[in-house]
């Protein structure tokens, strides 16, 4: 049966290429790469190759590089590092059009202490609000917008957003799980 979706953020067919590494995957390195075997260690290589890979491709150190099950359970991952290892008092400010992951991930760990960004007439993060109010408002310690809005389709402009936190070292997170393999890559380093 050939369907075909307006959606393709939320359930995509797999590509050809992606089909074939998932299926070498499953019948050839489905061990537990932390098992102490011979067969097991193949995978362990197998899987420390592909940090490698995705750390040079974002240009980043291989020890960011952390695989999970899906955007879901990385966005629920960084707030609850943020919520341990940021004063008591901090704030975060987040898209109010983040994927429901980040918002109630947001809310769980930063209740009352969340600022909401503003948004451009097309509905896109205000880059220049948002270095205002990084200017002006104490004790924001992290900012999270998407790369690319999973319900809208509107782009952020993440570089931008990056280099404001940047300039100020905060912590910036970006749900780009809408933006890899759809849109080029370039440019895009942490």
């Amino acid at each position: 049966m050939n369907c075909r979706f307006f959606d393709h953020n939320a359930t995509t067919p797999l590509s050809g290429a992606a089909r074939e590494a998932w299926l070498e995957a499953v019948e050839g390195a489905w061990l537990n790469p932390s098992s102490p075997n011979r067969a097991a260690a193949a995978v362990k290589v197998k899987v420390e190759a592909a940090r490698e890979a995705l750390a040079a491709r974002f240009d980043v150190a291989a020890e960011r590089v952390v695989f999970n099950s899906g955007a879901t359970e990385g966005n629920n991952t960084v707030f609850a590092y943020w919520a341990r290892v940021f004063p008591a008092e901090a704030k975060v400010a987040v898209s109010p059009t983040e994927h429901p992951s980040v918002i109630e991930a947001a809310k769980f760990h930063f209740d009352g202490r969340l600022i909401w960004l503003a948004l451009d007439a097309v509905g896109a993060v205000d880059v220049a609000a948002l270095d205002r109010l990084l200017e002006s408002e104490q004790g924001i310690a992290a900012v999270s917008v998407m790369a690319a809005n999973n319900e809208t389709g509107i782009l952020n402009d993440w570089q931008a957003i990056a280099a404001c936190c940047r300039q100020r070292h905060l912590a910036y997170h970006c749900d780009a799980s809408q933006w890899v393999g759809k849109l080029p890559l370039e440019g895009f380093a942490a």
